[in-house]
């Protein structure tokens, strides 16, 4: 595995490469880096030319104070193939790396082969991840990460408990449920790669900016939707007896309005935990009704046709947790008929 530079057209990225062959190319979420995909780009690089990138604002890429939007990310993805002379590649994202592949997928077509999203949504929020309205609130999430950067990676990676306080300041929780034990799937290695990474304010930046401008929030309105400035956000949030006690709370919201037409064609994965689809279900047992009641789960069988889906019972962060069980996904996946180059 190689740790890489290439200048794009506007961002200059850091990637990590292995093997040759068809392209691939890995999308990290947060709050990792490229690092999350280390196991998958040894692991599949005798089938491909692995690539994994940081996403701007994160890890060894360029880190610019611009305003930043979906379009953004899927445009700085096709500029970092164009640097590479990549003309078609395979894309798997996971969180907020699937965000950005769905996007890219739904916007290029011809230039994906197909895509494989992991445990994230593609155009449609779930309500019960609040930290999703939280960013959106001036000022909670600067103070937050500038004050509990690392007793916030802690927690996640090595099952540390913070002191930092709860609702409404933040919606992290300072205490993991009983029986988590990240340390078993993050090792000292892991632990001080996300230490580092996060404690640099410019990435501090671009998380609260992917959140807060990157997913805007739009409800239904008589009928048509209609995008939910941050006043509208913060009451509902500093709503007595906090958001969840919100009359509004449940409702699902779209951060894609402009994608909602969109299809994509190529073989899509998506593959999900309990963070996206609640509820009891058997490890690798994907449900035929897994999107019932749930628009977010519900539009990725809207949006890629050729859909097959795979349920985990495991934590978010699959990539980390489950190497050889996503190493099988993936080359499953891979061996699908591709989508034919669009004329």
């Amino acid at each position: 595995m190689e740790s890489c530079r290439v200048q794009s057209r506007s961002l200059r990225f850091h990637y990590w490469q292995a093997g040759t062959g068809r392209p691939l190319i890995l999308l990290h979420g947060f709050p990792q880096t490229s690092f999350a995909w280390r196991h998958q780009v040894e692991s599949l690089s005798d089938a491909c030319a692995v690539f994994a990138p940081d996403t701007r604002g994160f890890g060894g890429s360029d880190k610019p104070r611009l305003l930043v939007t979906r379009a953004l990310l899927a445009r700085d993805l096709v500029d970092f193939m164009d640097a590479l002379g990549i003309e078609r590649a395979s894309l798997v994202g996971h969180d907020w790396g699937g965000m950005i592949a769905a996007k890219a997928a739904l916007e290029y077509p011809q230039r994906f082969e197909r895509v494989a999203l992991l445990d994230t949504t593609c155009s449609v929020w779930v309500p019960w991840a609040l930290h999703g309205y939280w960013f959106k609130l001036e000022g909670l999430a600067e103070e937050f990460f500038q004050k509990h950067h690392r007793a916030f990676i802690d927690l996640l990676f090595a099952g540390i408990p913070a002191d930092y306080p709860g609702m409404p300041e933040t919606p992290w929780p300072n205490r993991l449920p009983a029986g988590a034990d990240p340390a078993r799937i993050f090792d000292a290695e892991a632990l001080g790669h996300y230490r580092r990474a996060y404690a640099d304010p410019d990435t501090q930046f671009h998380c609260i900016q992917y959140y807060r401008h990157a997913a805007p929030f739009h409800g239904m309105r008589d009928g048509a939707l209609e995008y939910l400035p941050e006043a509208e956000i913060a009451r509902r949030w500093r709503h007595p007896g906090g958001i969840t006690q919100h009359p509004a709370h449940g409702e699902f919201h779209v951060y894609a309005p402009e994608d909602l037409h969109l299809r994509y064609a190529g073989p899509a994965l998506f593959a999900y935990t309990r963070s996206v689809v609640p509820g009891a279900f058997q490890s690798e047992r994907p449900s035929a009704s897994f999107a019932e009641g749930n628009p977010a789960a519900a539009a990725f069988a809207t949006h890629y046709e050729d859909l097959r889906t795979q349920a985990f019972a495991g934590s978010h962060f699959i990539p980390e947790e489950a190497p050889a069980l996503v190493d099988r996904w993936l080359r499953e996946w891979l061996a699908r008929p591709a989508q034919a180059p669009a004329r």
